[in-house]
């Protein structure tokens, strides 16, 4: 390793880069050990570096030049690769990136004690175009938000964004200047665009509202921070048989192909013949309406209030789904279903937050359910959890890896254990 002093900040170095962090950022080493990220640099080349910042898990550095490339090098279709802070693995060739992360997920099925020949191949959902996206607005411009900065990146077009969200951010480059800094997150549904805007600029006019439908598509809701300032008609979501209303800023996956392989694949886990089901951390029904629509009975519960309420009104909207589904409020780090609460099921459904379900992966490790299937999105949560699990008894039987999105480092876990004792 190489190393100078240059005007500007940091240090320069000359390191090889040893491996792909998990966050998609080439990884080195300092001479003292501490890890050395460097975005957009690939395993095994060579690179100058000027360091920039230090965290508690390294040293992030920005390349300066690239010396020696690697053979799954390849040319960025996206002009704002370098700058963006979204598809950050562009410059790596798309069978390079699944080998990596088939690998990841077998490295933290081996850390549970579990074989990584449970570990199915890729999913890698067609329709997997974003129908939902948070932008920066700044000047009367809606662009995508620089890596590690506040600032706009570039104004696009994205190659992520489903047709209607390319149609908003065409239209929304003709807001007025006088738009007040924010932050957008836009969702295409079949009632048209659900808005939720953050912003520390006072709440606008009615007339400042006018202004902003005469320039954007059709809309079917904009909220301020929370609270919503106009609806034209109820933003629902359609999930499998019920078409709950969504939350203002609440969760929802963000391409209609990952909602389906992630629904899909909770289907093929469950038996057929299960009857009573849990479904934990719910959120508006992605995995419990389509289990009801197939006939089981199912527990919905979930801590988020206003998706509570989404999924019961759904439910009561459809008579014929008061006897499948049943809704409950519920903080399950605080408050695990556990004990007596647990005879019963057949199968229990639960899809956390990225810290995972460690105080119900305990309880369910105490019990026999017959079927878990967790679904997650953070591996390293998921061993934890699965490590639980492994103690209880439980064997994995599958993992599917669903790539939701490509030159990205995300991915969704849904792993299936059984307990036949």
């Amino acid at each position: 390793m190489r190393r100078s002093h240059r005007k500007g900040g940091g240090q320069q170095l000359e390191v090889t880069i040893a491996a792909m962090g998990a966050r998609g950022d080439g990884l080195a080493s300092l001479s003292d050990g501490t890890p050395l990220f460097v975005p957009y640099a690939l395993p095994g080349e060579q690179v100058i570096v000027r360091t920039a910042a230090r965290s508690a898990s390294g040293v992030r550095a920005d390349m300066i030049e690239l010396l020696k490339a690697s053979p799954d090098r390849v040319e960025a279709p996206c002009p704002n690769t370098a700058q963006c802070g979204g598809c950050i693995l562009q410059h790596w060739s798309f069978a390079a990136q699944s080998a990596w992360k088939l690998a990841q997920v077998k490295a933290a099925v081996r850390r549970t004690g579990f074989s990584p020949d449970a570990v199915q191949p890729l999913v890698q959902p067609l329709s997997s175009q974003r129908r939902r996206a948070r932008f920066l607005m700044q000047g009367g411009k809606l662009g995508f938000r620089q890596r590690h900065s506040k600032t706009i990146a570039a104004f696009g077009p994205c190659m992520t964004l489903n047709e209607g969200l390319t149609q908003f951010w065409h239209a929304a480059q003709h807001m007025p200047k006088d738009t007040p800094e924010s932050e957008w997150l836009v969702t295409d549904l079949p009632a048209g665009f659900d808005v939720s805007i953050q912003s520390k600029a006072t709440t606008p006019e009615p007339l400042t509202l006018e202004r902003w439908r005469d320039v954007l598509p059709p809309l079917s809701r904009i909220a301020w921070n929370g609270d919503m300032l106009l609806e034209l008609s109820p933003p629902q979501v359609e999930l499998g048989g019920l078409a709950p209303v969504l939350p203002i800023g609440g969760f929802l996956q963000p391409s209609l192909g990952g909602q389906s392989a992630l629904q899909e694949a909770v289907l093929r886990a469950i038996p057929k013949d299960a009857d009573w089901i849990a479904d934990l951390y719910c959120g508006l029904g992605t995995f419990a309406i389509p289990l009801a629509a197939r006939g089981h009975r199912v527990q919905a519960l979930e801590s988020y209030v206003p998706a509570v309420a989404a999924l019961d009104a759904a439910v009561r909207r459809d008579p014929s789904n008061i006897y499948r589904i049943h809704v409950g409020l519920r903080n399950l780090d605080l408050y695990p279903l556990q004990g007596e609460e647990l005879t019963g099921f057949d199968a229990v459904v639960f899809d956390p937050p990225r810290a995972g379900a460690k105080a119900q992966a305990k309880r369910l490790a105490e019990r026999k359910v017959h079927t878990v299937v967790v679904v997650s999105c953070n591996p390293a949560t998921w061993a934890r959890d699965g490590v639980l699990l492994k103690e209880g008894g439980y064997e994995l039987q599958s993992l599917i890896p669903v790539d939701q999105f490509s030159n990205t480092s995300h991915l969704e876990l849904v792993s299936t254990f059984r307990r036949w004792a």
